[in-house]
């Protein structure tokens, strides 16, 4: 159960993560659209983060992909969460891996219902099981940090080390980077998330940023967005 508990943690963090980023991004673009620039960058029809997972723009079938790596000189880290996602079906499929130096990998493999919406059911056979989560508070803590980003332009967006450090403050980040008791993860340098658009659905295609934490630990995170086509393609 705690191993469940901490891939579950590990999965709301993932999409933090990425919803930090299309916050601050669609946030930057309407303050554009309310004062226009010649070079401002084209609008982006959606509003939040849940947009892409609840809506989608008409994409009932797609899938995200998430990949974070964290290295220092005793450690190395590689985590892999794949969402396959069904409006048709109203769930979606949650498949993880966790590794680190090692010891055995965390394996969760389950289902995220869209209707109720804070049911983790990790037992596919019995849905009468299920892990309950209440992500209101975290939601709304996340939000305040995104108000603080800088330079958000058409291609990359700056969080400063101090807020990428409250982000990372998390139990589950604490025990991957092997930080202990009282000490404090520390980000060494700001933090410049690379993205790209999907041009015609107009939502979030890749996302990559890569950073130091702890002094000789470094992190690197990825994400990719596909539809049913593209992976049938």
């Amino acid at each position: 159960m705690k191993k469940k508990k901490i891939i579950i943690v590990i999965i709301i963090l993932a999409i933090f993560l990425i919803g930090f980023g299309i916050w601050y991004l669609l946030s930057s673009q309407e303050q554009e659209e309310t004062n226009p620039e010649p070079t401002a960058p084209p609008a982006v029809e959606i509003s939040t983060w849940e947009d892409i997972i609840m809506k989608n723009r008409g994409q009932n079938h797609y899938y995200i992909d998430y990949n974070f790596q964290i290295t220092g000189p005793d450690l190395n880290v590689n985590g892999t969460l794949t969402f396959d996602i069904n409006h048709d079906e109203q769930e979606q499929l949650i498949d993880a891996t966790i590794t680190k130096n090692e010891e055995d990998p965390l394996v969760y493999h389950g289902i995220y219902d869209l209707y109720y919406n804070d049911r983790f059911y990790y037992n596919l056979d019995d849905r009468s099981t299920y892990l309950s989560v209440d992500e209101k508070n975290d939601i709304e803590t996340i939000y305040s940090l995104m108000e603080k980003a800088t330079d958000v332009n058409t291609e990359t967006f700056t969080i400063s080390k101090d807020e990428m450090q409250n982000i990372l403050e998390q139990s589950v980040i604490r025990y991957l980077t092997e930080t202990k008791g009282d000490d404090v993860i520390t980000v060494s340098n700001d933090v410049v998330f690379h993205y790209t658009m999907d041009e015609e659905l107009k939502l979030l295609k890749t996302l990559n940023a890569e950073f130091t934490i702890n002094d000789d630990q470094t992190m690197t995170v990825s994400y990719t967005f596909q539809t049913g086509s593209d992976t049938a393609a």
